[in-house]
């Protein structure tokens, strides 16, 4: 981690540790006899920690997220390596990829303990490429991502303890037949261009939160299965999350989160026929998988009462401390969310 990040992070912890006492200590003993309602009307959690979106039964929530994230430079391993030295083993070296991503999330209490959610995606990426003949060109892809169909289940609560486990199917709504203008032609984008995975996949999780008036804590996994192969006859790599995370109430409509998060993906599983895993290193499925660990600082505002009365606005910024690529492989520079979700 470099030390501008560490100094950022710590700065955050510190506003965390310092903020106002909103409540006396006969409030935070009240807290324990909270109900499932009363503590979602409190809590501030992370925005990607799904498990904890548990609501009352009866209740929605609609969710819109916009997320970039920006990739430039190669990474064999956990080492940096130069656009000139990509050439030397491939005929085109990728120099950067931006993925944009509108998210539409709908949730229902299907009962106390039981949440239903609809997840759909909406996906733009380019991708700039360099010859080894000297000439630049990019590619680009748009459209609907794959939807995903979860369900959180509250398997315990007690006082302000949970446990929530999350189980659901995506299903390959998204494109793996994307194509665009290369010096070569048209042809087939490769792996990390394409808009879904072709496959359905699984999803698990499962997270422990634990509250306070002023203060959630928690941890969670969960992992991205793929079902068998897609009509190109390739899946894409599993993938496994988890993290730990603190939120700190700083005023009663605001709270501040750190993430301290692990994410692994592994290689693609066969290959897709169109594809030359010799002109680039993001048609090789075997330099697809990686591990990576962030850290996440998140900002969040609840509106209580008025006209935009139980909406939450929010923004976070996620920082890799470490990356790991099986490449080359771009690795990613950072990633931005911006949000605002409405529960009625």
């Amino acid at each position: 981690m470099s030390y501008r990040r560490a100094v950022f992070l710590c700065a955050c912890l510190g506003l965390m540790l310092t903020g106002p006492q909103a409540h006396a200590q006969d409030d935070e003993n009240d807290f324990l006899d909270m109900s499932l309602q009363s503590l979602m009307e409190v809590e501030g959690m992370p925005i990607d920690v799904l498990t904890t979106h548990i609501h009352p039964k009866g209740e929605w929530m609609i969710r819109y997220q916009f997320m970039t994230m920006p990739m430039e430079g190669n990474r064999v391993g956990a080492d940096s390596v130069s656009t000139e030295n990509v050439l030397q083993g491939y005929k085109v070296s990728p120099t950067r990829m931006t993925m944009q991503m509108h998210m539409v999330d709908v949730m229902y209490g299907w009962t106390d303990d039981l949440t239903l959610m609809v997840m759909m995606p909406f996906v733009q990426s380019s991708m700039d490429h360099v010859t080894r003949g000297g000439s630049s060109f990019t590619t680009d892809a748009s459209g609907l991502g794959d939807v995903s169909l979860m369900a959180h289940y509250n398997m315990a609560l007690h006082g302000p303890h949970r446990v929530v486990f999350l189980g659901g199917l995506s299903m390959p709504t998204g494109s793996i037949d994307a194509v665009d203008d290369t010096p070569a032609g048209e042809q087939s984008l490769p792996y990390p261009m394409q808009l879904g995975s072709g496959t359905f996949d699984l999803k698990q999780g499962i997270s422990y939160i634990g509250q306070t008036r002023n203060w959630a804590w928690g941890a969670d996994a969960k992992g991205t299965f793929r079902l068998g192969e897609n009509s190109q006859q390739y899946s894409l790599g599993n993938r496994f999350h988890s993290s730990v995370w603190a939120t700190r109430r700083l005023y009663s409509w605001s709270a501040l989160s750190l993430q301290l998060a692990s994410e692994r993906w592994g290689d693609v599983a066969g290959a897709d026929p169109r594809l030359n895993p010799a002109m680039v290193p993001t048609a090789d499925p075997d330099l697809r998988g990686g591990w990576r660990l962030d850290t996440r600082v998140e900002l969040s505002f609840f509106i209580p009462s008025g006209s935009f009365q139980n909406q939450r606005f929010f923004i976070d910024a996620v920082l890799p401390a470490y990356q790991n690529l099986h490449g080359p492989q771009l690795e990613s520079s950072h990633v931005v969310h911006l949000g605002w979700e409405w529960r009625f």
